[in-house]
């Protein structure tokens, strides 16, 4: 793989918590990998072996302890914590295990929330939403709270909101974890089409085998490093 094609790669990753303490621990160990534009990525390991502390370095929610991590050729160590939040904004979405919907907002409000804090007009926001909307097919559940939705019509909505500032990689956490086999297989189903159809770039963290396998390419992980 030529790193010049990599959208985001990193070069000796490590990440220590509590550096000099008694109870330190080192989460990641020397990791390079990198991600091809428009890949489809499993990061793949048991619990505990670095998983999501990667996935968090990689989408500038934390800072490594050393080494570096490179977003579309730029090292975001160089990066203020206002640079970040714009790189993260504009060039990521998030989906979690959790869905981490607001439930006091709609479906619609969800989903439009993101392009709100990027200063989206609202009249582009609407058609954005609606567009979004009928993607995950969810066009008759705008008005709807997440109570009032099921486990997989969540995660749609989740997915929609990932998708809200048009982002070039999506990064999902455990996307599957609250649901079932066959709802995860339409969310997986619904990330491979985004992947291939709109090339986005869907890098999955996951302990599940079956979700690995829907993927393009594996990068196992255990005790913070890759093998």
């Amino acid at each position: 793989m030529n790193d010049n094609d990599s959208i985001i790669r990193t070069e000796d990753l490590v990440k220590v918590y509590n550096e000099g303490k008694k109870n330190e621990f080192t989460a990641l160990k020397n990791i390079d990998m990198s991600v091809t534009e428009g890949g489809f990525v499993s990061i793949m390991g048991p619990s505990g072996s670095g998983k999501s502390t990667l996935l968090n370095l990689l989408s500038c929610l934390d800072t490594p302890t050393s080494g570096k991590v490179y977003v579309e050729y730029v090292d975001i160590g160089i990066l203020n914590e206002t640079q970040r939040a714009r790189l993260r904004r504009e060039k990521f979405g998030f989906i979690f295990q959790q869905f981490n919907l607001i439930q006091s907002m709609t479906t619609f409000e969800n989903i439009d929330l993101p392009m709100r804090f990027k200063g989206v007009s609202k009249k582009d926001r609407q058609t954005r939403v609606k567009e979004l909307l009928e993607l995950v097919d969810l066009q008759d559940k705008g008005d709807n709270r997440p109570t009032e939705l099921s486990g997989g019509e969540q995660q749609r909505v989740a997915i929609a909101r990932a998708l809200a500032n048009d982002p070039r990689i999506i990064l999902a956490d455990e996307p599957t974890g609250n649901l079932d086999t066959k709802t995860g297989g339409k969310v997986m189903g619904l990330l491979s089409n985004l992947n291939r159809m709109e090339n986005k770039t869907v890098i999955v963290v996951t302990h599940d085998q079956r979700i690995a396998d829907a993927c393009d390419r594996v990068i196992q992980i255990q005790d913070g490093r890759i093998i």
